[in-house]
């Protein structure tokens, strides 16, 4: 089976294994790796026509579900499956809400990984838990909103939730002053919102770290 994944995950002796795996289960397998969230732009924009992405939720650079929703805006139809080592009900629930193809926990069986994906490349349905209840209404358009940004408006609102001034943006990504305010103006619009500060509360929402914590 041919197949073109790409692997983002930041801790180097679980992407080896991981690797391994798929490559002793796919030989015909061809992988990409993404380190942090820098890293995992690159790869979307050096290739966007993976099979499917293995994304760890805490891979530096981004909050909680932000990465699923940059992947999912950037690589539109490509299933995306979170692998974490934390497996407790409500973010579970919540990454498969907000459009993962699966939830893998890293302490799954190396056979529960492999049929995961085989599934996914055949085009089944994984079962996704339903215990925990379902993101309002108005989350899901937050996230649909988020998922429109660039990916240069996306890292900028980023940025932004880490308290970063304009100038401080511009010399951080070697842009004008005026380039930043122009990126700024357009994730205000396309968040809906009148601030800079509400976008940066909007993107915080994405970070379930004051509620449950990613464990590593």
């Amino acid at each position: 089976m041919n197949m073109k994944c790409l692997i983002a995950e930041d801790h180097p002796l679980f992407r080896d294994a991981i690797k391994g795996l798929l490559t002793k289960a796919f030989p015909k397998i061809s992988i990409s790796e993404a380190q942090c969230l820098k890293s995992l732009q690159h790869a979307v924009e050096e290739d966007n026509d993976y099979d499917y992405v293995l994304l760890d939720l805490n891979i530096p650079g981004v909050y909680g579900f932000s990465g699923l929703l940059f992947l999912q805006g950037q690589l539109e139809n490509t299933p995306i499956v979170v692998i974490s080592a934390n497996e407790s009900p409500e973010i579970v629930q919540k990454a498969c809400s907000y459009g993962a193809a699966a939830f893998i926990p890293k302490s799954s069986s190396t056979d529960t990984i492999v049929d995961t994906i085989t599934k996914i490349m055949n085009g089944e349905k994984i079962e996704l838990p339903q215990s925990v209840q379902s993101e309002s209404q108005e989350e899901i358009e937050i996230y649909n909103n988020i998922k429109q940004l660039s990916p240069r408006q996306f890292e900028i609102l980023l940025m932004l939730t880490d308290g970063l001034l304009n100038k401080q943006i511009a010399s951080e990504l070697n842009l004008s002053l005026s380039t930043v305010k122009c990126h700024i103006s357009a994730i205000i619009k396309t968040l809906g919102v009148n601030t800079r500060t509400h976008a940066a509360l909007i993107a915080k929402k994405l970070d379930v770290s004051n509620k449950v914590e990613l464990s590593e």
